[in-house]
C-alpha cells in the first residue's frame, strides 16, 4: 500500500511545502501510465499490524487519506488516528462505539478479502458525516477482486454514498 503513495507521488507532479514533486513520461499522462482518474480522487491507505506469526484478521496500525487532485497539481494526507473513537459495524449489521482501527478486525472474513475494507471505509465515511456537518455527501468505491459471480469476471466495483 505504501508503495502506491510513492507512486502517485513520483507520477503526479505534487506541491507539498513549497516542494514540487514530478517524473515526467514523454508522450504519456501520468492518469494514463496508472489508470488514475483525471479528476480529483481519494485513497485510503491502511497499514496492518501483523505478527509474523498471526493467521487470521488484524488490526489497523496506521490509516491514511490521500486526496489527489490532478489538475491543480495537488495532493494532502489526513492520518486518521487509529484510537479514534467511532460507531463501528460488526458483520451482522450492528453497531459499537469503538476505536476506528477494530473495524477492519470484527468484519473479517477468510472468505471475502475486501469485506474489512469496505467496513473500515464506511466506518470512516460515515464518521466523516457525523463530524463535519458542512460535509453533504461521502462515497465510497471498493474494488473487489475474484468477486463470486459466475463467469469470466475479473473484479467488480461497489460503491455506496452516504448524503445528507
Amino acid at each position: 500500500m505504501y508503495s502506491f503513495l510513492a507512486l502517485v507521488t513520483l507520477a503526479q507532479p505534487c506541491s507539498v511545502a513549497s516542494l514540487s514533486l514530478s517524473v515526467p513520461v514523454p508522450g504519456l499522462l501520468p492518469a494514463r501510465l496508472f489508470g488514475l482518474p483525471d479528476r480529483p480522487f481519494t485513497v485510503m491507505i491502511v497499514g496492518l499490524d501483523i505478527r509474523p506469526t498471526q493467521d487470521g484478521p488484524s488490526r489497523t496500525d496506521s490509516i491514511l487519506l490521500l486526496r489527489v487532485d490532478p489538475g491543480d497539481s495537488r495532493a494532502g494526507m489526513l492520518s486518521i488516528p487509529r484510537d479514534t473513537m467511532m460507531q463501528v459495524p460488526f458483520s451482522d449489521g450492528s453497531l459499537t462505539q469503538d476505536r476506528v482501527n477494530t473495524a477492519f478486525v470484527y468484519n473479517w472474513s477468510a472468505d471475502d478479502g475486501s469485506q474489512a475494507p469496505e467496513a473500515l471505509a464506511n466506518t470512516i465515511a460515515k464518521g466523516i458525516m457525523r463530524a463535519w456537518p458542512v460535509v453533504d455527501s461521502v462515497t465510497v468505491r471498493v474494488r473487489k477482486p475474484h468477486p463470486p459471480v459466475r463467469g469470466v469476471v475479473d473484479h467488480v466495483e461497489v460503491e455506496i454514498t452516504n448524503s445528507r
